[in-house]
């Protein structure tokens, strides 16, 4: 079927007519799934359009048109924000203004896209899935329903078994297909992942119906804030303020789904970031072969901090970023477009999320210093360019300096930390939490899951610097160099840029590691997403150089020559490269999930239990929702509300008391004066964290509450007042 320019230009008509109807009579259903798709696919779609892109496949023009829309909603979303508050409308983010800006927007895209390629035509062709296909896709399309059931039974009944299920039945067609690959599909590959992606993602953000996470209470009471104000502004001067990931764009998406806040928030994340993965694929899928790719973002997804993704929104909507920059840059997309892109994903990581907007820069700065050396002595194409690095210096300058002032300090402090600590490179107790455990500090105390994943995460992290060491090895095949022999395994060689940009992510996790402030500052556990994306694929590499020493090493081959997926080569099976491959990256997979610790009895993951570390420090009871409204409705919006070291988390997310007033107690001899507030962990479960994040006995506090008065309790939650005259005073 042909396309033309005037045919898109009419559907995108249409399109806005009747989303717009579906949003002004607030029609259930079509509202939000015609108003979600208006906001995530369509400007993206259509900005590529009026840059002409091309060279980058189907299902990297897809993960381009969802990230560009996301970043578009921000960056159009705070213009239009700041634009009616200057013309004296104080509530531009309310439905109306906010969907007849949006409709002004999409339609001088669609006018500019039109005029660009009146004369241009598109072949647009059905899926025709074959019998084979459509057996191969009905089980990852089954498991998102699989998850949202079995999180059903997990949140209603306490029932796991549906859920590990789903996680087993997961690796199990992993496996299938990775032997099956010669008849598996190879356009099947994205939505495949995507299909997993949510899956997996879908996890966390349905458990419970109330926010998981610690900083996500402080990023929902920010979001909360703008939602009903109806317009952003920097009221209450904070870090958060500089991400607007957090604050304008759930506002934006709120405003014209019209869905629950906290599911909203819980939900929005999971979905936008199940992206990532397909990203990692269109970028190993440029050197390797189909099902080398696919174990690449296999290899990114299956990892614990991106199933973690739904409660570190900020973080991961800039990764995102990060992400979808690399796969521009690397790819044939003309140099104008190309530029055009690059800008809008970096002013979009700096408007999401500071310090991964520094690490961001930091990786790009590194790279072309990097390659202005070599590019003294080789001629090779630089992709970092200097005024690249000027542009997005300027944007940090704007928005962390001269707009919301704090990022700015904060990173000049972080800086000045970090210097004054280099001294103190050996003291171990000083690293973050994150660093200790993946050296296996308190390893012992987990017990045998804990060793298993231990071992298992130093074994994936080991084949990745085995993926370097091979680069190093065979550089020149690998690179392309004149003459040299490219790898069977490789459709391409590496660009040597993309190669300097994966040894300075390297380098960045082992400057994490060295250096103590950085691992505080921003722990490893962040760190990771961002430079997986560029070393996923040194994983598989890794994977088969490891295979085939293994495979030699036990005498079964003198060649060193690996076979293809398509068989084009002579020597080593694939198939015994992909068992060893899978070998490391399923069980490491069933380790992240739970599976494991869960077959030991250990009750570790808040998504498979109802008890252990994670449930009593992070699940929000409906008791600790209900006393948060009353400390909120009842008592006036003065004095100090005292809780354990997450009991503030819950009344900024459930009660949205100012974080102003909000005191953590830290030592049980010293309350301070002011109102107790204890949630159903430290009622029920009688456990309660200090400030120091130690738990203890809530009966060691019973002889210090006895001189307050227990103003409140509902079976779960109780609030206390102290007594004399300050109680008379909250009570007036």
């Amino acid at each position: 079927m042909e396309i033309r320019a005037k045919d898109i230009f009419l559907i995108v008509l249409l399109w806005l007519l009747i989303t717009d109807l579906a949003v002004i009579f607030d029609i259930p259903g079509a509202r939000q799934v015609l108003g979600f798709l208006l906001l995530t696919i369509l400007p993206g779609a259509l900005l590529l359009q009026v840059l002409r892109v091309q060279g980058i496949g189907t299902a990297g023009y897809a993960t381009l048109s969802v990230g560009i829309s996301i970043g578009l909603a921000m960056l159009f979303g705070l213009l239009q924000n700041n634009l009616f508050l200057l013309l004296g409308h104080s509530r531009p983010l309310s439905t109306i203004p906010l969907l007849a800006s949006i409709n002004l927007f999409l339609i001088v895209l669609a006018i500019a896209g039109y005029a660009l390629n009146r004369t241009t035509t598109r072949q647009l062709t059905g899926p025709r899935l074959t019998p084979d296909e459509i057996r191969f896709l009905i089980p990852p399309v089954v498991f998102p329903a699989l998850v949202v059931l079995g999180m059903h039974l997990m949140n209603t009944a306490g029932s796991n078994h549906l859920l590990i299920a789903v996680f087993v039945l997961i690796a199990l067609y992993v496996a299938a297909v990775s032997f099956m690959h010669r008849k598996f599909s190879g356009r099947l590959y994205p939505a495949v992942i995507l299909l997993i992606s949510i899956s997996l993602l879908l996890v966390l953000a349905l458990r419970s119906g109330h926010i998981i996470g610690t900083d996500t209470h402080f990023e929902y009471y920010t979001f909360v804030n703008v939602r009903d104000s109806m317009h952003w502004s920097i009221a209450e001067p904070s870090l958060l303020d500089a991400c607007l990931s957090i604050s304008l764009l759930p506002a934006i998406y709120h405003a014209v789904l019209n869905v629950p806040a906290e599911f909203l928030f819980k939900t929005l994340y999971a979905v936008l970031y199940s992206i990532s993965p397909l990203i990692v694929f269109v970028i190993a899928r440029r050197y390797l072969d189909d099902v080398f790719a696919f174990l690449a973002a296999l290899f990114f997804m299956f990892q614990p901090q991106f199933l973690s993704a739904a409660a570190n929104a900020r973080t991961y909507l800039a990764v995102l970023f990060f992400m979808l920059f690399v796969m521009i840059l690397f790819s044939e997309i003309g140099a104008r477009a190309k530029k055009a892109l690059l800008v809008i994903c970096m002013a979009s990581a700096v408007v999401s999320h500071y310090t991964t907007s520094y690490i961001f820069f930091a990786i790009l700065a590194a790279t072309w210093l990097v390659m202005a050396v070599v590019s003294r002595r080789y001629r090779v194409e630089a992709y970092v360019t200097l005024d690249l690095l000027a542009i997005f210096l300027a944007l940090q300058y704007i928005w962390y300096v001269q707009v919301t002032v704090l990022p700015g300090e904060y990173f000049v402090n972080f800086i000045r930390t970090t210097y004054h600590n280099l001294d103190q490179v050996f003291v171990s107790g000083i690293r973050g939490s994150d660093v200790q455990t993946a050296f296996g500090y308190g390893i012992g105390e987990g017990g045998i899951p804990h060793i298993i994943q231990f071992w298992f995460t130093w074994l994936t992290l080991a084949l990745v610097v085995a993926g370097m060491l091979a680069l190093i090895g065979s550089y020149a095949g690998m690179t392309g160099r004149a003459g040299a022999r490219l790898p069977g395994f490789m459709r391409r060689p590496f660009e040597v840029a993309y190669t300097v940009m994966a040894f300075v992510c390297m380098g960045l996790l082992a400057a994490t590691v060295i250096f103590p402030t950085l691992s505080v500052g921003y722990e490893i556990s962040r760190i990771y997403p961002v430079v997986l994306s560029v070393l996923s694929v040194f994983f598989v590499i890794g994977g088969i150089r490891a295979a085939r020493s293994l495979h030699s090493f036990a005498g079964r081959t003198g060649s060193r020559k690996i076979a293809t997926p398509g068989g084009g080569n002579p020597g080593m099976p694939a198939k015994i490269v992909l068992i060893f491959i899978l070998a490391v990256l399923l069980p490491h997979f069933l380790c992240s999930t739970g599976v494991v610790h869960t077959a030991f009895g250990v009750s570790r993951d808040i998504t498979l239990h109802a008890e252990g570390e994670q449930y009593d420090t992070r699940f929000v009871h409906q008791t600790d929702r209900n006393a948060a409204l009353w400390v909120r409705d009842t008592l006036p919006p003065e004095g100090i509300v005292l809780g354990d070291a997450y009991g503030h988390g819950v009344l900024l997310s459930q009660g949205h008391v100012s974080p102003k007033r909000l005191g953590v107690i830290r030592e049980k001899e010293d309350i301070p004066e002011g109102i107790v507030f204890m949630r159903y962990t430290n009622v029920v479960t009688g456990r309660f964290l200090d400030g120091n994040v130690q738990w203890v006995d809530t009966e060691e506090y019973a002889d210090l509450l006895h001189a307050q008065r227990l103003i409140y309790s509902n079976g779960g939650s109780v609030v206390w007042l102290p007594a004399g005259d300050y109680e008379s005073r909250i009570i007036m």
